[in-house]
């Protein structure tokens, strides 16, 4: 399928996913909004990567969720003429594709309570995770949640965050290889292998950037440019660590050719790997 096509049926895919969820629980959602790079229309057409933020009211209940399940089900069938779409819930959940299919669309949908809006982490997200929802969204339905919310913090908030999060990634790391069948799975290992390593990627540049730095919303820089990524780390971490961030970025882009690839996905699980024991380390000096 050429790209452009490609483009045009994500876009049918993504307008009708909206349309089902407002025609069947449109009740119960507070808010609806399309973010990160779909968003901003600067998508990677060779891994094709949609995010969408579900916020829902306190009319909702278990079996709304059971309701969407079946909207995102439909919605893969629906399409499978055309792309597989491979649902991704991260960084918690990274499930098989539901229909083994070239090319493939990963749809990640963040679903949350208003009701568990509060508190240091809204949503159960960190605030910086949730400043780059607001950076980087559109909303197509209901209210403007986040822009309603105070998501200000500062590098003891970020600090803490890391903390929280970062051996939980390390953990979802170092049991990855053993959760997949490495005999016809590699591409399973190098989605998540790249994905645990940009956030990894994003958390190291947060953790060592000032209060100043994070109050006016450095990080999206390196979020937006990805050579600055690799560069702040070779200068922050050093060249090693450099070098697996941009191992982890040319991963991304090369997902389609390298998947199969052993020696590939093994080099990009390693770079992960190595990024996050480089990031703790780091997290551990920043937090004397």
């Amino acid at each position: 399928m050429e790209q452009i096509e490609l483009k045009i049926k994500i876009d049918e895919a993504v307008n009708d996913l909206i349309f089902q969820l407002k025609e069947q629980i449109g009740n119960k959602i507070e808010c609806l909004a399309l973010t990160g790079s779909y968003a901003i229309n600067k998508i990677s057409l060779d891994k094709p990567d949609v995010n969408i933020f579900l916020c829902l009211n306190e009319k909702a209940s278990a079996e709304t969720y059971i309701e969407i399940g079946e909207i995102l089900t439909n919605l893969v069938n629906k399409f499978s003429d055309y792309f597989s779409i491979k649902p991704e819930f991260r960084p918690f959940k990274f499930p098989s594709p539901f229909i083994e299919k070239e090319p493939e669309v990963l749809m990640n949908l963040n679903i949350c309570s208003i009701l568990d809006k509060q508190g240091e982490f809204p949503f159960g997200v960190p605030k910086s995770v949730l400043t780059g929802f607001l950076n980087m969204q559109k909303v197509v339905f209901g209210k403007d949640v986040l822009g309603s919310l105070d998501i200000s913090f500062n590098k003891k908030y970020i600090i803490k965050t890391a903390f929280r999060d970062l051996p939980i990634m390390g953990i979802q790391l170092k049991n990855a290889p053993s959760a997949y069948n490495l005999k016809k799975d590699l591409s399973l290992l190098m989605n998540e292998s790249i994905v645990n390593g940009k956030t990894i990627a994003y958390l190291g540049v947060e953790i060592v950037l000032t209060d100043e730095e994070l109050k006016n919303g450095k990080v999206l820089e390196f979020i937006r440019d990805k050579e600055k990524l690799v560069s702040f780390f070779q200068e922050k971490y050093g060249q090693k660590t450099a070098d697996f961030v941009k191992e982890i970025l040319e991963a991304r882009k090369n997902f389609n050719s390298w998947k199969n690839d052993r020696k590939k996905v093994y080099e990009v699980f390693k770079a992960a790997y190595g990024l996050y024991e480089s990031v703790w380390n780091r997290l551990l000096k920043e937090n004397c």
